[in-house]
């Protein structure tokens, strides 16, 4: 099993050049076209594994319902972020080297697929990013990414709260929308899910508003409803999203080449893909 700080197959390598991202996307391609959906991510990720590492990609999750990558909760997390559990630190640095490595493939992707400029985001994600800058800066790196800024009240911002607690907001003058995907019809089925909805990538100027959820959901509750500190209530520590996220790496390009994956997997089935389903946009190291 590789270690989670980074993957020494990774690290020993040197940097995937140019005629290495074109062959890659191009062998990404070849793959969703020939293969029946059923049987699309195990194809990919065999294909992934043979230019270098992976990090977890899935599609089982119900509340996307689209492909999503899965980056380790600390190693790959701010330390700013208010959910990180007990055990993580978490990093000061945006790993660089991973959102460069991304929007290289993702332009040569572009390339290959002939997308137009205009066609809409390839997928999304939230980042705990506390500065405004970089997450600007992060967007500007990678326009095909549409991401949220976790725990930010303005525009393309998104943030944890009760249900019961929207109406404050509306009263502050914001624009909040409950994530329809945590509510419930008459039978108690979710209004939509993340493809259906759509609003995460559609909508910036509503503050998507998400009730407390995951294997902490009692303990965020608590710490919301008390003032006490927020520790251990990250979603992505506990529960499903924990199996796949416990087998992580921050390895840059093994990450990147996963993202590509799973983009290329959403696709090819009408939806789209759901970056760091755990994890986040930092690690500080190039690999």
């Amino acid at each position: 099993m590789p270690d989670r700080v980074t993957d020494l197959r990774d690290a020993a390598a040197p940097t995937p050049t140019a005629l290495h991202s074109a062959d890659l996307v191009k062998a990404v391609l070849r793959t969703v076209r020939r293969t029946p959906r059923g049987r699309m991510g195990q194809a990919l990720r065999a294909v992934l594994r043979t230019f270098g590492p992976v990090v977890p990609m899935g599609d089982g999750d119900a509340k996307t319902d689209a492909p999503g990558t899965y980056r380790p909760v600390g190693p790959a997390c701010p330390t700013t972020c208010p959910l990180l559990p007990v055990h993580a630190t978490g990093t000061g640095l945006v790993d660089w080297g991973y959102v460069d490595a991304l929007a290289a493939l993702l332009k040569e992707y572009t390339k290959q697929t002939r997308r137009a400029p205009d066609a809409g985001p390839l997928a999304w994600t939230y980042t705990h990013e506390e500065d405004p800058a970089t997450v600007e800066e992060l967007r500007r790196r990678l326009p095909w990414v549409s991401i949220r800024h976790s725990d930010h009240d303005g525009h393309g911002g998104a943030i944890v709260l009760p249900f019961e607690r929207v109406k404050g907001l509306r009263d502050a003058g914001l624009s909040p929308l409950k994530c329809p995907a945590q509510r419930k019809d008459e039978h108690g089925a979710p209004l939509a899910t993340c493809i259906t909805c759509r609003a995460c990538w559609e909508k910036p100027q509503r503050l998507i508003v998400f009730d407390p959820h995951g294997g902490w959901e009692a303990k965020l509750r608590q710490a919301l409803e008390t003032g006490s500190s927020m520790a251990a209530t990250c979603y992505a520590a506990g529960g499903n999203v924990a199996l796949h996220e416990r087998r992580a790496t921050v390895s840059a390009w093994a990450a990147a080449r996963t993202a590509l994956g799973a983009i290329a997997w959403a696709e090819a089935t009408g939806r789209l893909a759901r970056l760091h389903v755990s994890g986040d946009f930092h690690g500080g190291q190039v690999s």
